[in-house]
């Protein structure tokens, strides 16, 4: 299993975790960590991010802030595949009840948990390309890439 790294930047406005699977996660503190605090704050984010991991980011990042809450406070910036992720999930709702499909219709005809579709839906689940593929299906779509901003 991959290591979880966390690093202040040099004048303590952002504290960079990269977790597990690669994907980046910053935080900005209310006040900057002090030269002296770096390391020690670097030590707690990288363990409690190492011990909380999971594909639910808005849960994981929830536990870390309740286990450094006592460390320092600060805000939490959504990475851009969280952005991706949350984007998709509008999407398919969004077509979803354009087409007057029930959630659990659209969770059943692509063989999913209804809970699983709701999850993507608010862009809470990392979904397969495969699950994906069978929700695009039900709605009668398919999966493209398109350039940034299109």
């Amino acid at each position: 299993m991959k290591t979880t790294i966390a690093e202040v930047n040099e004048d303590g406005s952002i504290i960079t975790i990269i977790a597990q699977d690669g994907e980046v996660i910053k935080l900005r503190p209310f006040l900057p960590i002090k030269n002296e605090e770096k390391y020690y704050i670097e030590e707690c984010f990288a363990y409690s991010f190492q011990k909380n991991y999971s594909q639910d980011r808005g849960d994981m990042v929830y536990r870390v802030l309740c286990d450094m809450f006592s460390v320092c406070n600060f805000t939490y910036d959504l990475s851009e595949k969280e952005i991706e992720r949350k984007r998709i999930g509008q999407k398919i709702k969004e077509i979803r009840q354009q087409k007057n499909y029930e959630a659990k219709y659209v969770a059943k005809m692509a063989g999913i948990d209804a809970a699983n579709l709701c999850r993507i839906e608010q862009g809470k689940y990392s979904v397969g390309f495969d699950v994906l593929y069978r929700i695009a299906e039900v709605l009668g779509l398919r999966i493209d890439l398109v350039e940034n901003g299109k």
